[in-house]
């Protein structure tokens, strides 16, 4: 969304200045994952909403951010960014564009030029999360990346009476591309359940029960006040297409958090889509390796052994497998998997470590014959 024409207050100039240095200290973190195919799909979605919306499409772009946790937020200049750990838990299209066009509103109503003039500095906006944070200390390192107003949109959300205007006008943008907005609250009870299973806490707007709450009613109020509510588009398979890599890639990065619950849904719903997929087996294998007693060592070494039938050359699983059975004691079965992947990938980062291991696993070589003791002349009793 360009800076608009009558921003012409040195309140809005600031604004659109910040922001667009915060979007830029975003863009180049790292944490923008680039895949151009899902990020096409998020996109076309936008654009549909906005039409539908009697907005300009060409207004609004969208990124994916490389993070498990659940959340979407935006900037004031039309950037969307969805994280990777809240779509990996949608299941359609509607439930995704009733979280995209929650965000479009936040854009298009001005709400961060309206926050900004109730929280004139960061540490007001600081001050603000601090009420709702539902873990101290969560919030500096967030606030360092994301700036002001990227932390203002991100973690503590807007006041309630504009986070109730983004659901009231997105419900209406949905209903008018064709969506099936009961799936709108539905979204939102799926989040509560996550959260609440898994008993995790999180930083972000998405993540919070409290605001998941304040969603599902308003939506849920929306839905039964429409008298000629109908069946609407859910879009499940053009969704599940598009998205299955998110899967993959979010899967590995629950694993890596320490998620394993999550990476265990995660990974086998990609793995029901694509059963011949080596990295999936490898990825389900080491998820319940390295989850130890809350892991199923069993099931991770066969699948281990499946994902090298597959693929002999596939080093990581080497890897995995051979750390698996070298602490289940095997030592002998552990050494060949272990040697195969230092052979594999001559700059693994562990690499001296894996050595060490290897040499607890592979018996001390014998003596070269030329380093044998030498045999004893023969004596005249001989």
């Amino acid at each position: 969304m360009a800076q608009p024409l009558d921003a012409t207050t040195i309140e809005e100039q600031g604004l659109w200045q910040r922001v667009a240095e915060e979007q830029a200290a975003l863009d180049r973190s790292g944490f923008i994952l680039q895949e151009p195919e899902v990020e096409a799909y998020l996109q076309s979605i936008v654009d549909r909403l906005a039409t539908s919306g009697g907005l300009q499409a060409e207004d609004f772009s969208v990124k994916l951010v490389r993070d498990p946790t659940l959340n979407a937020f935006a900037y004031p200049n039309g950037r969307l960014y969805l994280h990777t750990g809240l779509l990996a838990r949608m299941l359609n299209e509607a439930q995704l564009a009733s979280v995209l066009a929650h965000e479009m509103v936040h854009a298009t109503h001005e709400h961060a030029l309206k926050s900004q003039r109730s929280l004139k500095t960061k540490t007001g906006i600081l001050q603000a999360i601090s009420l709702s944070a539902p873990i101290a200390g969560d919030y500096t390192p967030l606030v360092d990346l994301l700036g002001v107003y990227g932390t203002a949109a991100a973690v503590s959300g807007y006041s309630k009476g504009l986070e109730t205007e983004a659901d009231e006008v997105g419900w209406q943008h949905m209903r008018a591309c064709g969506y099936d907005t009961r799936e709108a609250p539905a979204v939102f009870r799926l989040l509560m359940a996550d959260l609440s299973a898994h008993e995790r806490k999180e930083p972000f707007f998405f993540g919070t029960h409290p605001k998941l709450v304040d969603r599902e009613k308003n939506f849920a109020r929306l839905n039964k006040s429409a008298r000629d509510l109908a069946d609407g588009e859910k879009g499940e398979e053009r969704f599940a297409e598009a998205t299955r890599r998110v899967l993959l890639l979010n899967g590995e990065l629950e694993m890596r958090a320490g998620r394993h619950d999550a990476a265990r849904d995660q990974l086998w719903r990609y793995r029901a889509a694509d059963p011949a997929s080596v990295r999936v087996r490898w990825l389900i294998g080491e998820n319940e390796r390295v989850a130890g007693a809350h892991g199923d060592q069993k099931e991770a070494r066969t699948l281990l052994e499946e994902a090298l039938a597959m693929d002999e050359t596939f080093a990581p699983a080497h890897r995995s497998l051979g750390i698996l059975l070298y602490r289940a004691g095997e030592l002998a079965a552990a050494a060949p998997h272990l040697r195969r992947f230092l052979d594999l990938d001559r700059t693994a980062h562990d690499r001296a470590y894996l050595e060490a291991y290897l040499r607890l696993c592979e018996p001390t070589p014998p003596p070269a014959a030329s380093e044998a003791a030498p045999t004893p002349a023969p004596t005249s009793e001989s």
